[in-house]
This record gives structure tokens, sequence and C-alpha cells, in this order.
């Protein structure tokens, strides 16, 4: 084993330092909720928080696909890649 520093490589690139003009899941998550709401009038955004597990996956399955995010799941973990 070698003396030098390791160096930790994050899985995503900081979201602050991302070319604004990319498309970038936490816009994706926006566009989910917002489609959530639209579709059941008079609730909230906290509303939003309390949804089952299987209904948001609908919305932001779909958000992500429109986006241009393909979905993997490794070892039952969901990732998004472009």
């Amino acid at each position: 084993m070698s003396d030098e520093p390791r160096i930790i490589q994050p899985l995503t690139p900081d979201w602050e330092t991302v070319d604004p003009s990319e498309q970038h899941t936490l816009h994706a998550l926006e566009d989910a909720k917002e489609a959530w709401l639209a579709e059941n009038p008079g609730l909230t955004s906290f509303s939003w928080e309390l949804v089952s597990d299987a209904e948001r996956d609908q919305y932001v399955d779909q958000a992500m696909s429109n986006k241009g995010f393909t979905k993997t799941i490794v070892n039952g973990y969901v990732h998004w890649n472009l």
C-alpha cells in the first residue's frame, strides 16, 4: 500500500458548480412534485412529503424520464444516469 493520500471521487458532481443549463435531478424532483400538486388541487407541498413511496415513484420516474435520465437498479437501489 502506498503512502500517497487517497483521493475520494464524489459519485455526482457538486450541484453548485454544474453548468446551470445542464439537466439536474433536483429539477426533475421539483417537476414531479409540481405534477402531483397539479393533479391534487387543494393539497400542499407538505402533502407531497406524506405521499406513499409507490405513488411518488410514479411521478419521479416520469419526471426523470422527461429530463432524459435513464433508470437502473443496482443492488436494490435506483440510479439515474444522463
